[in-house]
């Protein structure tokens, strides 16, 4: 595992040629899962670093595209986990295509159907989940009380 700081901090900071040098120095930090299990990618196009997610898709080995497993959404609900990868929308691969093209053709109306095709780590045959499609709202903060102390989660930020 390598040390991912200083690709985090350039990811953070929106600094291409700062990611640039942190994936010379060791290439691994672009499929090597930070702190909390999201990768690299994910991390980018949460903080809003286009360019810096470009760059990282170059170093995915097969445009697999990771599933994004935010809280109280249909993907959850079917039962999609973080990591998880999905390798094809109704049949059709998603190999070769870009995140954009891969969440378009899981983008359609309300209330129908969608079945992914997911690898799972630990699971030796990829398997299918059907998803209704529902409107999506990102709670940013979630909070919940342990005892005397107040646990907050921050699910998105920018």
């Amino acid at each position: 595992m390598s040390d991912v700081r200083p690709l985090m901090h350039a990811i953070q900071n929106r600094d291409t040629e700062a990611a640039r040098a942190a994936l010379a120095r060791d290439a691994s930090q672009a499929t090597d899962p930070l702190p909390g299990g999201l990768s690299p990618l994910m991390f980018a196009l949460y903080n809003g670093a286009q360019e810096i997610a470009e760059l990282l898709r170059a170093y995915r080995p097969l445009s697999l595209h990771e599933a994004v497993a935010l809280d109280d959404t249909p993907a959850v609900d079917a039962g999609v986990q973080p990591g998880d990868l999905i390798t094809a929308v109704d049949g059709v691969s998603l190999l070769g295509l870009t995140m954009t093209e891969a969440v378009d053709m899981m983008r359609g109306p309300v209330g129908s159907e969608i079945i992914i095709t997911v690898l799972r780590e630990g699971v030796a045959d990829p398997f299918d989940l059907s998803i209704i499609r529902d409107t999506i709202r990102v709670r940013a903060v979630r909070s919940r009380i342990e005892g005397n102390i107040v646990v907050l989660r921050l699910t998105t930020f920018n």
